[in-house]
């Protein structure tokens, strides 16, 4: 075997990798070959981007606003975020404080190098598995702390400040993301005004991943972010992606603190530059712009949940039932199969694409929490149609009985 010319570093190289692309591309292989799949493993709306942002952006273009921006982003779309997030969620924010970045992954990222190479960082378990791949890759050490499905995957708070307070590594950071990948949990005001008085009690920043936050599928909740009650130790990382359905238009941004906007702006600079020009201002369509399009898709994903939850509450399964996002776990611990056994097995043999648990958990085997998130599996109801989502779904439910059922002796 030929000699590398080159050693690519540990902490890229042990970078781990996303258990939901291995379900998604061997979905997709299978697909490929004329077999029937259901893909409830990745969120990905399949709502279209709307005619607003389509025509803001093919504006753009023929404006000829093709060019560089300022690293923070145009003028326009940082008011305009600034304003939705005071109009929708009570904040009192400036537009200088909103850096505007190519995708929520980047404003996450940003938030990171804030934190000194080294430092600890708590995050949610379950939780995104990108989150992971970051800490790794800016020289963090992960402190995971549980969200229990006996809880509703709300975090507990006593738990929370025994972490914050435990000896090692200074922490820079406490990572909550709400409403939940992959949970779909709302957290609630308890909980959010707990973690801002934990923050300020440990003197630690929150970096609070909100790209979920318009979606929320019930009237009576309410996103609330921790920027409401500790502005001064919150980084907010938010979206156009999800709610617009513009995933691949990569327009994310980070809400800082004023005392950090010109580090938040420095690092934009020396990363990405800025986010494409022709996006921002489809951006600015988006929030600017006629919202009825978006509204109805809220609507979709309340019918996709709630037949969803239907299928699995007479299936006799344990589950939560989500209140934002798109996403909700299912508990499949009795089938006796790792939950990454019981998506490929599921995959193969019903053709059910699912996320399974331990991909959202520490990646160690041995690690406390990894048995918990090992029992679990993630469905996605942001695409396919109903047909589709109640068929994967009940297949999901027949898989599961099969596995649970006692082997005759």
């Amino acid at each position: 075997m030929k000699r590398p010319a080159f050693q690519v570093a540990p902490r890229v190289a042990k970078c781990p990798r996303s258990g939901i692309r291995e379900i998604f591309t061997l979905a997709n292989a299978r697909a490929a070959g004329g077999e029937t799949v259901y893909k409830l493993m990745i969120g990905v709306p399949d709502a279209k981007t709307p005619d607003t942002v389509i025509n803001g952006t093919i504006a753009a273009l023929k404006e000829q606003k093709t060019q560089y921006t300022a690293n923070a982003g145009i003028t326009e779309l940082r008011e305009a975020i600034a304003r939705q997030v005071n109009s929708a969620h009570g904040l009192s924010v400036a537009a200088d404080q909103v850096i505007v970045v190519p995708g929520a992954m980047a404003g996450l990222l940003f938030a990171n190098f804030t934190i000194e190479p080294g430092s600890r960082i708590l995050v949610p378990t379950p939780g995104y598995p990108n989150y992971k791949m970051q800490a790794g890759l800016t020289g963090l050490e992960l402190l995971h702390y549980r969200l229990g499905i006996e809880n509703g995957f709300q975090p507990d708070l006593d738990e929370l400040d025994e972490l914050l307070g435990s000896a090692g590594a200074p922490i820079g950071a406490i990572l909550i993301n709400s409403p939940g990948n992959p949970t779909g949990t709302v957290f609630n005001e308890d909980t959010i005004t707990g973690i801002a008085r934990l923050a300020e009690k440990h003197g630690v920043r929150i970096i609070s991943d909100e790209v979920y936050k318009d979606i929320i599928l019930d009237d009576e909740l309410e996103h609330i972010s921790p920027a409401k009650y500790a502005p001064d130790h919150t980084l907010l990382v938010g979206a156009l992606s999800k709610k617009y359905s513009m995933t691949g238009m990569r327009v994310g941004f980070l809400i800082v603190p004023e005392h950090a906007i010109k580090d938040a702006e420095g690092i934009g600079e020396a990363t990405v530059s800025c986010a494409p020009s022709i996006c921002q201002w489809g951006g600015v369509a988006a929030l600017e712009g006629d919202q009825s399009q978006v509204d109805g898709y809220d609507m979709q994903y309340r019918q996709r949940r709630d037949a969803i939850v239907s299928i699995l509450a007479k299936a006799g399964l344990t589950f939560t039932r989500p209140n934002g996002a798109f996403y909700l776990m299912v508990d499949i611990g009795d089938a006796g199969l790792s939950s990454r056994d019981f998506a490929l097995q599921l995959l193969h043999e019903k053709g059910v694409g699912v996320a399974f648990g331990s991909d959202f958990g520490p990646s160690d085997p041995q690690h406390p929490l990894y048995a918990a998130c090992d029992r679990l599996i993630r469905i996605a109801f942001c695409s396919g149609s109903m047909d589709e989502l109640r068929g994967g779904t009940a297949r999901l439910c027949e898989f599961y009985r099969e596995r649970c059922a006692p082997t005759a002796s």
